[in-house]
């Protein structure tokens, strides 16, 4: 058999199937400074995000007909696995990652618009708008912060100035699509 086009080809390699939406969405930017706003403003929405769909877990189940003593890391794995087959994501999976960029590009455009407004370019996207209080019951937008949030809700008593062991750990599974060096006036990037 002869596959002909590219799509069939990466679709049909691997288990599990990639997170298309995401990887696309990722791989968007062209430049270094674009880059580092993308892979900044994605990290704060999937930490807000993150922190609300496990809030959420037991009816998020429910919903789909489960419910479980499970621990939270279980009921969220199945949450992100319920559905997948071996050419595509399960919906709950799918509506998580569109939660998320839906949020980080609101976010990322809002930040652009901020920071040509102010002409300077923070290290840490950090906004005070109405429109994403409005849309996460945030009034501030902070990678910090949203890391902060995220893992005192899944250790309470956490401090990261007295924890010197990892407790968060992001895996980007088959990113060499993200490693692809490229160049601009700032130098080279991936």
């Amino acid at each position: 058999m002869i596959l002909t086009n590219v799509q069939s080809l990466t679709s049909a390699l691997g288990f599990p199937p990639p997170d298309e939406t995401l990887r696309y969405w990722l791989l968007q930017s062209t430049t270094k400074i674009e880059a580092l706003n993308r892979a900044s403003t994605y990290l704060c929405a999937l930490f807000i995000t993150l922190l609300s769909y496990l809030q959420q877990v037991d009816d998020k189940i429910a919903a789909i007909g489960v419910s479980s003593d499970a621990n939270l890391a279980t009921k969220f794995r199945f949450l992100m696995t319920v559905g997948q087959t071996f050419s595509q994501q399960g919906a709950a999976r799918k509506q998580f990652y569109n939660d998320v960029l839906q949020f980080a590009d609101e976010v990322r455009l809002l930040f652009i618009l901020c920071t040509a407004l102010s002409s300077t370019t923070p290290a840490s996207p950090k906004l005070s708008l109405s429109t994403i209080n409005d849309a996460k019951g945030k009034s501030e937008y902070n990678l910090e912060q949203a890391v902060e949030e995220l893992m005192k809700f899944l250790i309470p008593d956490f401090d990261a100035l007295n924890d010197d062991t990892p407790v968060l750990i992001l895996s980007f599974d088959e990113a060499h699509p993200l490693a692809e060096v490229q160049n601009d006036p700032m130098g080279l990037w991936s």
